[in-house]
């Protein structure tokens, strides 16, 4: 099962790098509705190619973590670099779940936007998932 769980994460981890990557490299395909925006349509982030080489960069080392801390990443790595590094994805993206009280996260204001839809129903509920995931594996590993 833990390994499983692991397979889960890191899987989940390496497809969201991928899409950072497209989006780093001027792919525009779900750009759109992936972005926050005010009600009158105007975005609220306006991510560059290294922010989101950065962001890819950061979901890849995520995506290490659950493999190291089931064994399946052979590396010389102390234990407590998976440890630690789960308790951050956890806070993360429990945090990012939670999100900014006002285009972000379920406690959101602003929900009548497409990213306002999508967020209640994929992205938000995604970010949870992954948060109780990960501590899952922190405490079953």
């Amino acid at each position: 099962m833990i390994t499983m769980l692991s397979l889960i994460l890191s899987s989940t981890f390496l497809i969201l790098s991928i899409l950072h990557m497209y989006w780093g490299f001027g792919g525009k395909w779900a750009i759109a509705s992936t972005l926050p925006t005010s009600p009158s349509g105007k975005n609220i982030l306006n991510p560059t190619s290294f922010q989101c080489f950065f962001i890819a960069g950061g979901l890849l080392l995520f995506a290490l973590l659950p493999l190291h801390k089931v064994g399946l990443l052979l590396t010389e790595l102390p234990s407590w670099v998976s440890f630690y590094g789960l308790v951050a994805v956890v806070a993360i993206f429990f945090l990012r779940a939670l999100g900014d009280f006002r285009y972000v996260g379920f406690f959101k204001k602003i929900r009548e936007t497409q990213f306002g839809r999508l967020d209640t129903l994929i992205y938000s509920p995604l970010s949870f998932v992954i948060s109780q995931l990960s501590l899952l594996l922190l405490l079953l590993g």
